[in-house]
């Protein structure tokens, strides 16, 4: 920390690197929380609980951390592979319907939201959830 006077006062500046830091390991930290929040009823490979060093692999963290929700919904589409044609979008407007894989989606960002998982982490945790339980390869 260095110090600074301002007017008649000395005040103690932060030092941007240190806090910067912190930061970026607080957010590492919460992000594993969620992880560990979203992740703990649901098993791995053998039908064992998913071992944390997977969960919390520093490329996992990175993307719950890096995605934002509309790059993320791109990434959910591309993985679960579906495109419709324009007419198949009119077609579900006429009929009023949802296709089954919004609801899917729907359901399962849902389901982050009963576990108190922020919208920020949920497209990330999503994403991770298509990449380990269900086996999708992230695009």
């Amino acid at each position: 920390m260095t110090t600074a006077t301002l007017n008649e006062f000395e005040v103690e500046k932060a030092d941007p690197v240190f806090e910067f830091d912190y930061l970026v390991n607080d957010l590492n930290m919460l992000a594993k929380y969620y992880f560990d929040l979203y992740f703990c009823d649901k098993t791995g490979p053998a039908g064992l609980p998913w071992p944390r060093s997977v969960l919390h692999s520093a490329e996992n963290t990175s993307k719950v951390l890096n995605t934002d929700i509309c790059r993320g919904m791109e990434e959910v589409y591309k993985m679960i592979g579906v495109e419709y044609s324009a007419e198949e979008y009119r077609h579900f407007e006429r009929q009023g319907q949802l296709p089954s894989d919004v609801k899917y989606v729907i359901s399962m960002l849902h389901e982050c939201s009963r576990k108190g998982i922020p919208k920020q982490f949920a497209i990330g945790i999503f994403l991770m959830h298509l990449k380990l339980c269900e086996e999708y390869k992230l695009a």
